[in-house]
């Protein structure tokens, strides 16, 4: 009887020992990131089973989705990832030269299915102003009046306002090099002239409910209706309308996180709209003023100050900041526009 007590006990020893060690080996798995999965396969058809593994990992103002493929046969791995703060409306996804050889050509599509959204070969209207907005825009030391300028050609386009869906598109060259940022490294291999890769435009955020209609009429005058989504700014001119304004982090500013709107107070005067940035994580909630027809933009210099917000006096804008008021003439801030 006594023997077998022991034996129970030696067992339940051994149980209880395999269930440790199960756990210690689980438990990596679960802060290393979430939704894990693999897929063994012969993506290439060579004749060696190939392993996909993917995860997302993230935190409340960051996250993203990486990939790795490991060729069955050379034992190379691929890593791509989209990991970003979600305070970018856009992000550019290098693709690695060795992913660009034809012989892993399978590979990159299976890794394009597995990080990226759904692909379009044109950016739709906001997107190309993201993209035009960043090729032209300079930054200004000695203006008095703007710090930063923004050239961006409107593209009237006819018929209903369409709101824009999460996509990427492929891009190269110096568009990619204009776009392209990373908050870690860049690699050894990166090469701005050769370079290929993806960019990735969540224009989801641009609408809050499933019903994309966040589309809201904020100004008119006989010329010109403007409206706006929670991160850009449209104008409706007869039949045609024009994105003039998209929130970019990197070039304008934007919010910690985009699920928080970015655009506030918004005046149209003649044809100039004065649009103030709302939630701005770096640049203490810019105005922007923009000139419709021509498309050209320009952020008021803040230096140090906090706008709090502005109010239109006849000629003049008035904006309260940290320390107390300060106002422009309008025809003196419309002028300096159209000099550029």
């Amino acid at each position: 009887m006594e023997d077998n007590r022991i034996i129970y006990r030696l067992k339940l020893t051994v149980i209880m020992i395999k269930l440790n060690c199960f756990f210690i080996f689980l438990f990596p798995t679960i802060v290393i990131g979430q939704n894990p999965k693999t897929i063994i396969k012969d993506f290439n058809n060579d004749g060696y089973i190939d392993t996909l593994k993917s995860y997302y990992d993230g935190g409340s103002s960051f996250g993203g989705t990486y990939v790795t493929l490991i060729n069955g046969k050379t034992k190379e791995n691929f890593e791509l990832d989209d990991f970003g703060c979600f305070c970018d409306i856009k992000k550019i996804i290098l693709i690695p030269p060795k992913l660009r050889k034809a012989s892993n050509k399978p590979f990159l599509e299976v890794i394009k299915k597995e990080l990226l959204p759904a692909k379009m070969n044109m950016p739709d209207a906001s997107l190309q102003w993201l993209i035009t907005a960043n090729v032209n825009s300079k930054k200004l030391s000695d203006n008095i009046y703007y710090d930063l300028l923004i050239k961006a050609p409107p593209q009237w386009t006819s018929g209903k306002i369409k709101l824009p869906s999460t996509y990427y598109i492929d891009v190269k060259g110096d568009t990619l090099h204009k776009l392209y940022y990373t908050d870690t490294d860049i690699p050894k291999w990166y090469d701005s002239k050769n370079n290929e890769g993806w960019l990735v435009y969540y224009g989801h955020n641009h609408f809050r409910n499933e019903k994309e209609d966040s589309l809201v009429l904020v100004d008119t005058s006989p010329t010109y209706k403007v409206f706006r989504t929670s991160h850009g700014v449209v104008v409706k001119k007869g039949n045609s309308y024009v994105w003039i304004f998209v929130t970019d982090y990197r070039l304008t500013g934007a919010p910690e996180k985009l699920r928080r709107e970015s655009i506030g107070k918004i005046k149209l005067v003649n044809r100039h709209i004065i649009v103030q940035l709302i939630n701005s994580m770096e640049f203490s909630n810019p105005i922007f003023i923009i000139d419709i027809e021509k498309g050209i933009s320009g952020r008021l210099r803040c230096d140090n100050d906090y706008f709090k917000s502005y109010k239109i006096d006849k000629d003049k804008i008035i904006i309260e900041n940290n320390v107390g008021t300060k106002s422009y003439e309008l025809e003196k801030l419309f002028n300096e526009l159209n000099k550029r």
